[in-house]
């Protein structure tokens, strides 16, 4: 079971009262070793404590860890993933390693992450009707497994429409989830993924 929730983001004000309200929150965000802009990181974070209160698991937001590459962790299960873009965050938590992304889609220079690309997947972007749409399809499954393996991204993962990918000695189950229209999203497993649950939640 993978249960995924997602938030629209609190403006800046907002953010700093979570803060306020959270203590642990604040320390998260002096902890971290990249935080992006406040009111992504806090709605990341606000939604895991909303699941951890929700759930019999002996951790809290204090105990979590950060490896070589900065990937936060417990030091034991639930695994958890969060990912933001726009004005959406979303986490994933799950008893085995996941990660999850989520991208707005908008218009690129698509040809600027050819090299990201097996000539496979590229030739099907470029014959692609629908190339914005297929490119984020693909980037978030790519960037989802990238952020379950947790290592790094000195190398990407070849998907080509794959339910399930080999990836550094490790096989990966993938899953789209739709959240809002204009949103790509994937969640990568390293066990099949028998179910998955998506809630909204609303910052008050």
């Amino acid at each position: 079971m993978i249960n995924i929730y997602y938030t629209y983001l609190p403006s800046a004000g907002k953010a700093g009262l979570l803060i306020a309200g959270n203590p642990a929150i604040g320390r998260q965000l002096a902890r971290a070793p990249r935080t992006g802009d406040l009111p992504s990181f806090v709605a990341g974070r606000w939604l895991l404590a909303q699941i951890l209160a929700t759930m019999q698991v002996p951790y809290s937001l204090d105990d979590i860890r950060f490896n070589e590459a900065g990937r936060p962790a417990f030091p034991g299960p639930p695994h958890f993933s969060i990912s933001h873009s726009g004005n959406l965050a979303v986490c994933a938590i799950a008893p085995h390693t996941i990660g999850i992304d989520l991208e707005q889609e908008k218009e690129i220079a698509l040809p600027d992450f050819e090299d990201y690309f097996s000539q496979e997947e590229w030739a099907a972007l470029r014959r692609s009707a629908t190339p914005y749409a297929d490119f984020y399809r693909a980037w978030t499954a790519k960037e989802a497994i990238l952020k379950a393996d947790g290592t790094g991204p000195d190398a990407f993962p070849e998907i080509n429409g794959l339910a399930a990918v080999q990836f550094r000695g490790n096989s990966y189950y993938l899953e789209e989830i739709r959240l809002e229209e204009g949103y790509a999203c994937h969640v990568a497993a390293t066990a099949p993924i028998r179910s998955i649950t998506v809630k909204e939640l609303s910052i008050p």
